[in-house]
């Protein structure tokens, strides 16, 4: 019914002023979140065209496309993204991830951990446990890492994907079950429809989950 309501809103907004790239982009948003990927990914094409040089807009692009299952598109999409704007690691992790390439993914998430508080000697000792034992063994050195008491700073949904890539289910699930505080991520407005999140979705011990409102922070 939100969504029901904030797509009306957002109707009219669009109809009073159809070059506002930011009502279309937030359409989108809300599409993507609600699992319609085919109105998300129509509608930030729209945006797109209104505003080329959005590094927000670009972006999400890139995550629609991740969320639709669109992993080639949204690789290219990524690529596209990094020749105007800073990249964004955790969405290209998701991405190689999903694709099942561990180097690629390594890579991003070596990068991601690194904005989130990472020290330097940490990643070197990760980086040495890949190259001796495979990138699979590094993305599992990370996701300890980031579970760890004192570990660096990682998201809930991104952690939970990364665990559950590498089959770590009980970890994934008690990443979700302890995340606070769920209301303030937008991470939870997409937790429904990430395709990273796919096999623990059924998992009874998540059944009291619900995604709240999206907000902005995360």
């Amino acid at each position: 019914r939100d969504a029901e309501s904030a797509m009306a809103e957002l109707d009219k907004a669009i109809a009073a002023q159809p070059e506002n790239a930011v009502a279309w982009q937030t359409k989108a948003m809300i599409a993507s979140a609600a699992g319609d990927a085919r109105t998300s990914l129509e509608t930030v094409e729209r945006a797109r065209d209104l505003d080329p040089l959005s590094a927000g807009i670009l972006w999400d692009r890139v995550w629609f496309l991740y969320v639709a299952g669109q992993y080639k598109e949204a690789l290219a999409a990524a690529q596209d993204a990094r020749r105007r704007a800073p990249a964004v690691h955790v969405y290209e992790g998701l991405i190689h991830l999903a694709r099942g390439d561990n180097e690629a993914a390594f890579a991003s998430w070596l990068d991601r951990a690194a904005e989130r508080g990472l020290p330097l000697g940490r990643t070197r000792a990760i980086r040495a446990i890949a190259e001796a034992s495979g990138e699979r063994e590094g993305l599992r050195a990370l996701a300890q890492e980031a579970a760890r008491p004192g570990g660096y700073s990682e998201v809930a949904i991104p952690q939970a994907a990364l665990q559950a890539a590498l089959n770590e289910t009980d970890a994934a699930v008690n990443t979700l079950l302890t995340s606070t505080p769920r209301e303030k991520s937008w991470w939870w407005s997409w937790y429904a429809v990430i395709p990273g999140l796919e096999a623990l979705r059924d998992d009874p011990r998540l059944a009291p989950l619900s995604a709240p409102p999206s907000t902005a922070g995360g």
